[in-house]
């Protein structure tokens, strides 16, 4: 009897615990800032940036991803095709998943994955079908803490093949932040910031992209993950 009296109140415990969490994290999602709206750019752009920093705020506080990935679901994106609201270009890390980080299900993110988040033709085709064809109203370029392709850069003569051409893209950031001093690690988390610009810049001059950005039908941001703490902190602003 006072072993199923210690059970009873482990688990009430237990519950108490898990509300008042979801209390915390409820109340701090209600009370965050949203994100206002970007000059130039349409309300539609900017509601799916508030879309996703309100998906990352929840991450921050969540143990799992609750969102849905159901068969109905499945079997609604094959009828009807998917409309995502935002594109990520991010790294292929193992650590950074899109998906996760913005506490979304499927259909809901365009995704495009590559080591240093860099840009090649691959990339831009993927963004110009996103923008063209899918209309997506947002392009978030995401780098992330201690990113293992910007401090390969650091070492770029040791390196070979499709590796070394990847990693050459990124030089340029490096030997900028580089040039401003610091230690390794400072010269390099500035230079992931860097690179994060290069490649946003570079989307933007993209001639289809171009064309969207001028009638304000979609909004380019740089973003960097925080491996540690979940957070997405947006650059630029």
């Amino acid at each position: 009897m006072e072993n199923n009296k210690k059970f009873s109140l482990i688990i009430t415990l237990s519950i108490l615990s898990i509300l008042a969490i979801l209390a915390i994290s409820t109340k701090y999602i209600n009370e965050s800032t949203t994100i206002e709206t970007y000059s130039n750019t349409s309300q539609k752009s900017s509601e799916s940036l508030n879309r996703l920093m309100k998906g990352n705020e929840k991450f921050i506080y969540a143990s799992y991803n609750s969102s849905p990935i159901d068969s109905s679901l499945r079997k609604s994106l094959y009828q009807n095709g998917q409309k995502p609201y935002a594109v990520i270009l991010t790294c292929s890390d193992s650590r950074v998943v899109p998906e996760d980080i913005f506490y979304t299900g499927l259909g809901e993110l365009f995704v495009i994955r590559v080591a240093g988040n860099v840009i090649d033709d691959s990339v831009l085709g993927s963004l110009e079908y996103a923008v063209e064809d899918l209309k997506i109203p947002l392009v978030v370029v995401m780098g992330h803490q201690k990113c293992g392709a910007v401090y390969a850069a650091k070492n770029i003569n040791e390196l070979s093949g499709s590796l070394a051409k990847t990693i050459q893209k990124i030089v340029p950031s490096f030997e900028k932040s580089k040039a401003l001093g610091g230690s390794d690690n400072e010269v390099g988390e500035r230079a992931i910031n860097f690179n994060i610009e290069n490649s946003v810049n570079t989307i933007k001059e993209n001639k289809v992209v171009k064309k969207h950005i001028s009638d304000n039908s979609v909004m380019i941001i740089g973003a960097n993950y925080n491996l540690e703490t979940g957070k997405v902190m947006l650059l630029g602003k």
